[in-house]
């Protein structure tokens, strides 16, 4: 096979392969779309995020988030360039690169299991919050039951 054979073949491949590639992203930023929206559905008024990427040579950090920004729930990619700075972008997920997303479709279980635990954190929080105004409350009743002297 002579070079310009080899070089079309590789070509056509290519081209094919791209072809298909497109389809399956355009597939898979559906499914994301799904399942970001059947979780904002479950109302679960927590955020959690797990790291999907850690830099080797600098300090920088990639999450998969669900979180609430600007009022809307949703599943999110923050990429955090500097750690030590405090610089990060947050992106909604289909708006991500496709190595991102792929990583995030494999943290999704991991996410699941996060927001689990931080609604679980929250309800103790509350419940403990309200034993405690319940305690502030009885006490300031049992002071206005008290005769004041004058």
């Amino acid at each position: 096979m002579d070079l310009q054979t080899e070089i079309r073949a590789s070509l056509d491949r290519a081209n094919t392969a791209s072809a298909r590639l497109h389809r399956a992203t355009d597939a898979l930023n559906k499914k994301l779309t799904e399942v970001e929206a059947a979780l904002v559905a479950q109302s679960l008024g927590v955020s959690a995020s797990v790291v999907i990427e850690k830099g080797e040579l600098t300090p920088s950090l990639v999450e998969l988030c669900f979180t609430k920004r600007n009022k809307q729930w949703g599943l999110f990619i923050e990429i955090t360039t500097d750690v030590l700075a405090f610089e990060s972008t947050l992106a909604p997920i289909v708006n991500a690169s496709r190595e991102h997303r792929l990583a995030a479709v494999r943290a999704l279980p991991e996410l699941i299991a996060q927001l689990a635990t931080a609604a679980e954190a929250q309800l103790a929080s509350v419940q403990a919050a309200t034993v405690t105004a319940s305690n502030i409350l009885d006490a300031l009743l049992d002071a206005n039951d008290e005769e004041i002297p004058f």
